[in-house]
């Protein structure tokens, strides 16, 4: 016969048994569930990993292309100030060669030589002319202009500037033709330019 007891006993053991299923039950689904999220968590931080590598190496490559550029364009900097220190050096140079050349007896021919270059334009000048030049040169000049024709009364300026050669002005026309040698040295400018970078090339300085 069962008794109250037994009953008791009984109904303990089946509500313990059930508790104890239900609880693994909870515990196996928690257990899932925190693998669920255990696997979201470490797919998301090797995301969240492999987004960091990927932005430090394109950091590092825009760093590195930033560097590239910043040396590219200091070393084309350093070449510009190069090339233009040699073109003052070597503008300074043929200068003073000039200045030597106005001593020597070529420099003569080479005054006449303008005037005979520039024949046609001169004896269309028939007002009067200024004769602008260095004072050392006036003579020459006038020889010059006398020797070619070209006799009309001349007034002479003197311009110490000048380096060598003269100009010739029509003041009532007011048409003005650049004997000098410094317009001769101003036309060549660009061939000296490119003289000097021809140089600088030869040296290996240049580079793209």
């Amino acid at each position: 016969m069962i008794t109250l007891d037994n009953k008791m006993e009984l109904f303990s053991k089946v509500v313990l048994e059930k508790v104890k299923k239900e609880y693994k039950e909870v515990l196996k689904n928690a257990d899932e569930k925190n693998e669920i999220v255990r696997q979201d968590k470490l797919k998301q931080l090797e995301e969240q990993s492999l987004q960091y590598v990927k932005d430090v190496n394109e950091s590092a490559q825009k760093d590195k292309k930033r560097i590239l550029s910043k040396a590219i364009s200091q070393a084309r900097k350093n070449i510009l100030i190069k090339r233009e220190e040699i073109f003052i050096e070597l503008y300074d140079m043929i200068i003073e060669e000039l200045k030597k050349f106005r001593m020597t007896d070529e420099y003569a021919r080479f005054i006449d030589g303008r005037v005979k270059d520039s024949i046609v334009d001169l004896l269309e000048l028939k007002n009067d002319l200024m004769v602008i030049c260095r004072k050392n040169d006036i003579e020459l000049v006038r020889k010059a202009l006398t020797d070619n024709g070209v006799i009309n009364s001349n007034e002479f300026i003197v311009n110490e500037e000048i380096l060598g050669g003269f100009i010739l002005l029509d003041r009532k026309k007011g048409f003005k033709i650049n004997l000098t040698l410094d317009s001769i040295l101003e036309e060549n400018k660009a061939y000296i330019g490119k003289l000097i970078f021809d140089l600088l090339e030869e040296a290996g300085d240049v580079n793209g």
